[in-house]
C-alpha cells in the first residue's frame, strides 16, 4: 500500500497528480514519464490509479494513492503517488 497523507498539503498533491496523469496521457496515447522525487524516470503506458482513506482512533481521515504504469517490456510499476516528482509527456 502506498504511504498515507500527513496532512492537507499532501492530500491536494494526490488530488493534482491524479489529475496531471489524466491530462498528460489522455494527450498522448495514454503514454507518461514519471520521475520520481529521487530521480527515477519511468515510461510507459498508463494503466490505472489507486485511491483510498483510513481513519485514525480519533476520526481524522488520512489518504493514499498510487499509479500503475506498463513500461515497453511490458512489466508493471506501481508507484506511490506522493513519491512523484514530476509527470511528463514521454
Amino acid at each position: 500500500m502506498s504511504r498515507l497523507t500527513s496532512g492537507p498539503q499532501e492530500i491536494e498533491y494526490l488530488k493534482n497528480t491524479q489529475q496531471r496523469l489524466r491530462d498528460v496521457a489522455s494527450q498522448n496515447q495514454w503514454r507518461v514519464k514519471i520521475i520520481t522525487h529521487n530521480g527515477v524516470e519511468i515510461e510507459g503506458h498508463f494503466c490505472e490509479t489507486s485511491d483510498g482513506s483510513r481513519v485514525d482512533g480519533s476520526g481524522n481521515f488520512s489518504y493514499h494513492g498510487s499509479v500503475t504504469i506498463i513500461n515497453r517490456n511490458g512489466n508493471a510499476h506501481t508507484i506511490d503517488r506522493l513519491d512523484i516528482n514530476s509527470i511528463e509527456s514521454p
